[in-house]
């Protein structure tokens, strides 16, 4: 997205607002008290991308008048660095206070006598471009008139009653999205594996409840989302996992590359998704795609390069693929950006590499979420034994526990993350957000063409972000 989402349906005086927050694209990350329906004029703009050469906190008074600064960041002056791949940022306006925070520490602060009430708003901007940040939980507190504003006053209290009275609380579902609401009950224990069918039903049943949004539900272009409840994992492979995956690959006679990435799977480490979201039934599908980009890039198609391998066929139920990671990307953007998916509060992205295979494993701990024995993973998936060369419609096979079908098979997932070889040996325990930077991004899932090996729930693919193949595709994550 390019732009803003309200973060309260009433304007607001004083209050206080937090994000955990990984910009992943674009320019600025930050957030703006609107005071009418005009886009971004007559709003106070808080710039604080650690990553930016400034940032600051300004003003537009009406979309005629010239935008004021007023505080910069110095020139020179140091540059915050992320905590476990996030940088916390917080906004607290307060009577004719206005100031930013950046890891819990003041990042600036101004006067303005002339601050009134609006309604306060996160922002993401790339001047034109599409732009991609990841937010893992946004806070809001509503103040009363006693509130002061103190140096460590954010950190403290942001989301807690302190010294004002905390009228909601943001806590995202996803990395991603804005959960809404308020809710003082004790959450439902989260999914920890192993856990069979019955009891992944019980947990998104219970989280549902606790959340109050439904296990399953249709956005307003028909695509079906599940429910994924938080919990823990033990995600990619055991040595003697590593070492029946390499000797498969010498007996199936597999490319060099997968020799080189099989190893990367170790070591087999504990994960915890802290988080719910929601996470597309099936792989995005070509009639899908088309209705939000207004094209079909598939290969698969009446019109692709294989359109004979389809002829006859009805493809707008296959996977769309052809896609590379950016085409991905702008489609979450787009998607978020309808009327009716804002209205919902809905914003979509690609899952993380851990979000991935915490919702295929299912609860599981064997080679594929449907067991260890090949001759299953016909029943679940579509690959190299049985697609007979050509993506099938989504949905034909068994879903997994979650309720997600063909997270093996068919076509490559993208995810959202970096591509790292050695990433496992330090990535963190909770909701690991992926290596900083690379030039490779993480594909999942294996592909019609591709060994039953390669459909592993821990086998890791990746590619240039840049690069479409006919069989890349992808599924989207979403938050309200």
């Amino acid at each position: 997205m390019t732009g803003y989402v309200d973060l309260l349906d009433r304007p607001v005086k004083d209050c206080l607002i937090r994000a955990k927050v990984r910009k992943i694209s674009g320019h600025t990350v930050g957030f703006i008290l609107r005071y009418d329906d005009r886009g971004f004029s007559n709003a106070y703009f808080v710039d604080t991308d650690p990553g930016a050469e400034w940032g600051g906190i300004g003003r537009q008074e009406l979309a005629s008048r010239p935008y004021q600064w007023l505080w910069k960041r110095p020139a020179g002056a140091p540059v915050p660095q992320p905590q476990d791949g996030y940088f916390e940022i917080a906004f607290a306006a307060i009577g004719d206070s206005l100031t930013t925070y950046v890891n819990g520490k003041s990042f600036g602060e101004v006067r303005d006598e002339t601050h009134r009430t609006a309604i306060p708003c996160i922002y993401v901007f790339n001047w034109g471009k599409p732009a991609l940040a990841v937010f893992k939980t946004i806070q809001i507190q509503v103040l009363d008139k006693e509130a002061t504003l103190g140096s460590t006053l954010v950190p403290a209290t942001a989301g807690s009653s302190g010294s004002g009275e905390a009228k909601r609380s943001y806590t995202d579902p996803t990395p991603g999205g804005e959960g809404r609401g308020e809710n003082k009950r004790s959450p439902p224990p989260p999914a920890v594996a192993p856990f069979d069918a019955t009891q992944a039903r019980k947990h998104q049943e219970a989280w549902a409840k606790y959340l109050g949004v439904p296990v399953e539900e249709t956005n307003s272009i028909g695509m079906k989302l599940v429910l994924i409840p938080p919990g823990e994992f033990e995600m990619g492979s055991t040595p003697e996992e590593i070492a029946w995956a390499l000797e498969e690959g010498k007996k199936n006679n597999e490319r060099q590359g997968y020799f080189d990435v099989v190893p990367s799977e170790g070591p087999r480490h504990r994960v915890k998704i802290t988080m719910p979201f929601h996470l597309g039934m099936y792989h995005v599908t070509q009639d899908e795609y088309e209705k939000v980009m207004g094209v079909n890039p598939s290969g698969y198609a009446s019109t692709g390069t294989d359109a004979t391998k389809v002829t006859g066929k009805d493809t707008s139920r296959h996977p769309v693929e052809t896609v590379n990671w950016d085409d991905c990307v702008e489609f979450c953007r787009r998607l978020s950006a309808l009327p009716a998916e804002q209205a919902a509060r809905r914003v979509y992205r690609l899952p993380t590499e851990a979000e991935w295979e915490y919702a295929c494993r299912a609860g599981t701990t064997t080679r594929w979420s449907c067991g260890d024995d090949e001759a299953g993973l016909v029943e679940c998936a579509w690959f190299k034994t049985n697609a007979d060369g050509v993506t099938h419609p989504v949905g034909q096979k068994k879903p997994n526990a979650w309720g997600l079908y063909d997270m093996h098979g068919n076509v490559w997932q993208w995810c959202l993350d970096w591509f790292s070889q050695d990433y496992y040996k330090q990535s963190p325990p909770d909701d690991p957000p992926g290596p900083p930077a690379g030039s490779d991004r993480v594909l999942r899932g294996g592909a019609l063409g591709y060994t039953s090996s390669n459909c592993r729930s821990a086998y890791r693919g990746s590619d240039p972000f840049a690069n479409r193949s006919i069989w890349r595709g992808f599924r989207v994550v979403v938050g309200r």
